[in-house]
């Protein structure tokens, strides 16, 4: 499989970095190629900045595959330029945003998004809405610092322990977060990576193009309400028994309906 990365942005700051990171991430086997825009912006921190990239988003996912690319993931996290990209190739593309809040939803039932500035909130508060996710998706807040001067730092730390409070309102919480931003930073990666410490958690890097720290709480297991474990089934008489059954489709022409004693002698699965 080959997979190219988009870097939306005109500058080579971060083509190394993303390179080592995805690498790192991806399956054996698997070719990835970083390329960045020819035209567009430094950072995307609006809807000026993502309108003035998207045209170079756009020729270099048409570039991509052309040359044979699998699919394409556009490294930021406001998904821009995205839905159009999907119009002209027939490749899956994706963004930030939507896999990485999805990801989170999977572990919990809400979650929460830590952004770099102001400017951004209006464009994350309408992919929320255009992914339906209004009810799950809860507090945006910035940390007040523009994508290229973000760092793994002092001066972020305090920014997220700030902004990341734990549920209830206790600092607590926003220590974790900001520690798990921290590895986020230095050299987190899966299990076997060099240089990752601690369990896994899906975590997005606060830089690398424009995947700023709007993923690293909204991504992380920390930052989502987890989902409750059910009790064990009780033992007795009354036990709980999973049974596996075997799938058969209705339109498959090779596979005959389902032997039945009730008056419906012919059952079958859906289409």
């Amino acid at each position: 499989m080959q997979l190219t990365v988009v870097l939306p942005v005109i500058t080579d700051a971060f083509t190394e970095e993303v390179r080592r990171e995805v690498g790192a991430w991806v399956s054996p086997g698997t070719e990835v190629e970083v390329r960045r825009i020819a035209r567009g912006t430094a950072s995307i921190e609006s809807e000026y900045d993502e309108a003035l990239a998207a045209p170079g988003i756009l020729d270099a996912v048409r570039e991509a595959a052309a040359e044979g690319a699998d699919a394409v993931f556009v490294s930021c996290f406001g998904d821009p330029g995205v839905q159009a990209a999907r119009e002209i190739v027939d490749i899956p593309v994706v963004g930030g945003f939507e896999p990485a809040v999805l990801t989170s939803l999977a572990l919990g039932e809400h979650t929460g998004v830590i952004t770099v500035l102001p400017n951004v909130l209006p464009m994350l508060h309408a992919l929320v809405r255009r992914y339906a996710l209004t009810g799950r998706v809860g507090p945006i807040r910035v940390v007040d610092i523009p994508v290229l001067d973000l760092d793994t730092g002092d001066r972020l730390i305090d920014a997220l322990t700030e902004q990341a409070p734990g549920r209830g309102g206790g600092a607590g919480g926003g220590r974790d977060r900001a520690r798990l931003h921290r590895d986020a930073g230095r050299g987190r990666g899966p299990p076997g990576a060099p240089g990752r410490r601690g369990p896994l958690r899906p975590c997005r890097r606060p830089h690398g193009g424009c995947d700023h720290v709007a993923g690293v709480a909204g991504a992380a297991r920390g930052a989502a309400q987890p989902y409750h474990v059910p009790p064990a089934p009780a033992e007795g008489p009354h036990r709980l028994t999973t049974v596996s059954l075997p799938v058969r489709l209705a339109h498959d022409p090779g596979v005959a309906p389902w032997p039945s004693t009730s008056p419906r002698s012919a059952r079958t699965c859906p289409p």
